[in-house]
């Protein structure tokens, strides 16, 4: 865990390194060869690995507060709020927080379409041709066996049992 003691132990090398929190994923503290130790946050979006400086550690910011300011950021991310890249980097006491990811309405696909989404993004390209043709027979029964949409089908399922 980063704390004060930590960040007091950590000593400047000949070449930069960072220190990342095992108690909070993605608190990096980034020791400079000056001296100067620096907060981060790192975190993912679209796939991408992002880094938001916190601040430089010193009298204006404790490792305390940089904490605090990291669980902050990343509950801020994780529930879909993203930095704005484009606007600079915002002062450390107020990320530039710009949009939020819009709810997605939930979409009801029937079985046979799954199926197909299957046999094209996994059977076609991962399997050999004639392992292939035994996955399309038996996506091909289960389709025609299932032709309502599936949360349809567990909805009508779950009903049916409650009945008996």
């Amino acid at each position: 865990m980063i704390n004060a003691a930590f960040t007091r132990g950590c000593k400047p090398r000949a070449k930069m390194y960072e220190v990342t929190c095992e108690a909070m994923p993605g608190f990096i503290l980034r020791v400079l060869p000056t001296g100067r130790k620096i907060a981060l946050v790192r975190y993912r979006v679209d796939g991408r690995d992002r880094r938001h400086k916190i601040g430089q550690l010193g009298p204006d910011l404790s490792i305390e507060e940089a904490r605090r300011r990291a669980a902050l950021l990343l509950a801020q991310i994780a529930t879909g709020v993203v930095l704005d890249e484009r606007a600079g980097q915002a002062p450390a006491s107020a990320p530039a927080l710009v949009k939020q990811a819009e709810p997605r309405a939930p979409t009801s696909i029937t079985l046979r379409q799954l199926a197909e989404r299957f046999l094209r993004v996994h059977v076609e390209v991962r399997l050999k041709p004639a392992t292939a043709g035994v996955w399309s027979e038996v996506m091909a029964a289960l389709s025609r066996a299932h032709p309502r949409p599936r949360a349809e089908s567990i909805r009508s399922s779950v009903d049916e049992s409650a009945a008996i």
